[in-house]
């Protein structure tokens, strides 16, 4: 998975004049938001090769999964998206995890499940194989951590 990162701040340039809907709002009204435009903060999960799960935050009981579609229809008319480089989710995970486990890393792809990103989005809630979800058209990554790892992870 590749994740978009950008030097923008969050304004008028990113994601055009759509109104800020805090995420847990976008999902309690998800069926009366499809095909509204929305600039929106997001703490993904990911398994950083198929799904992304966009919720409010780490306690959200609730989300919704982000669309492999193309660029929605209708939301940001724009030529140019923010400024941004590509971001490999694995060497992230790997880079955070060395930094925690030192001389003990093991690059294992399992402690996905404690990696985190915190980002701006740009998009709008679609209906998908008759499931809604997210589609995003733009986004900014203001933050990637790892949640508290076990005990036995961290070095001593």
């Amino acid at each position: 998975m590749i994740v978009l990162v950008s030097t923008l701040c969050h304004g008028e340039g990113f994601c055009g004049t759509a109104p800020y809907v805090p995420f847990d709002q976008v999902v309690r009204d998800k069926a009366l938001m499809i095909g509204q435009c929305v600039r929106t903060h997001v703490v993904v999960t990911t398994d950083a090769k198929e799904y992304s799960l966009f919720r409010e935050n780490e306690h959200s009981q609730y989300g919704l999964l982000e669309t492999a579609g193309d660029e929605s229809p209708g939301c940001v008319k724009t030529d140019t998206l923010s400024q941004s480089t590509d971001v490999n989710v694995r060497e992230d995970l790997f880079r955070k995890l060395r930094e925690v486990e030192g001389d003990n890393f093991k690059p294992d792809l399992t402690m996905i499940r404690y990696y985190r990103q915190d980002m701006l989005l740009c998009g709008q809630v679609v209906k998908e194989d008759g499931e809604l979800r997210f589609a995003v058209d733009d986004g900014i990554l203001e933050r990637s951590y790892l949640l508290p790892l076990p005990k036995k992870r961290v070095a001593h």
